[in-house]
């Protein structure tokens, strides 16, 4: 098994929070299931503060009730909405979508063949909006060692979009590497962030407290083979993200799960 990164999520939850101003949500269908995502029009100094909602299926009816903003201690001190996201079985033909919050109602005919046509028949407080993605990876590097100095084209296929990429991605990441690891007009590193739209987490993984998060991953890093650099770079970066919680669940990200989402 190789691991490529792992994903980190605060094992706490704070006080919930009223709505403020709309919730976009977009309707993104796979083989299965249709995966619904929302995010609120509200940005947050958190960038990952979650809706919470309960969602009810009757047939060909799905309601979802929005409950309010989870104000979470975990990951990121960066600005962003907050996000929802789980999954529906929605069937061929008419489906009725209806939203929920306080007293109002929201309602959308959803019409769904070999793909999904949203018809706003209600809409108050919510948005649909197709461009909506279910989810950010950040920062999983990507590091070369070539046998000998050659040029490197790396390209990837991500399950949504590339929001942010060191060096410029432009039909691929197109560099200079050497079998010590370096690479020509980058930190050492191939950077990139990625919009995705669902991540399987598994099962496995850890509960670990705040204050032994530093040690924990100088202990578990060399254990799934990262090299002494990457494992610098690795703590580095999120050494000072994970202080907002007193614990995080941690769980490892392998080859396997990269490909399904961004190969």
């Amino acid at each position: 098994m190789v691991v490529l990164g792992f994903m980190f999520i605060s094992c706490y939850k704070g006080r919930l929070l009223p709505i403020e101003g709309k919730v976009k949500f977009n309707l993104i269908k796979s083989d299965t299931y249709t995966l619904l995502y929302m995010e609120t029009e509200k940005g947050y100094p958190n960038f990952n503060l979650t809706i919470e909602f309960n969602l009810i299926q009757h047939g060909k009816t799905v309601k979802v009730e929005l409950l309010g903003v989870y104000e979470l201690h975990i990951l990121l001190p960066a600005f962003g909405p907050a996000r929802g996201i789980d999954s529906l079985m929605l069937t061929n033909g008419l489906n009725n979508l209806l939203f929920t919050y306080g007293s109002y109602t929201d309602y959308y005919a959803v019409q769904v063949d070999t793909c999904i046509h949203v018809i706003p028949i209600i809409t108050k407080f919510t948005v649909y909006d197709s461009t909506l993605y279910g989810g950010l990876v950040r920062k999983p590097n990507i590091y070369l060692y070539p046998t000998s100095p050659c040029s490197v084209i790396v390209k990837l296929s991500p399950n949504g979009r590339l929001v942010k990429t060191i060096p410029d991605y432009d039909d691929g990441f197109k560099v200079y590497a050497y079998p010590d690891g370096s690479i020509s007009g980058t930190p050492g590193y191939l950077f990139y962030e990625a919009e995705i739209r669902d991540v399987d987490l598994g099962t496995n993984g850890w509960c670990v407290s705040q204050p032994e998060i530093i040690s924990f991953l100088q202990w578990l890093l060399p254990e799934y083979g990262f090299n002494p650099r990457e494992c610098d770079d690795f703590i580095q970066y999120w050494g000072d993200k994970l202080t907002g919680s007193p614990y995080y669940e941690i769980y490892p990200i392998t080859l396997e799960q990269i490909d399904l989402i961004c190969p």
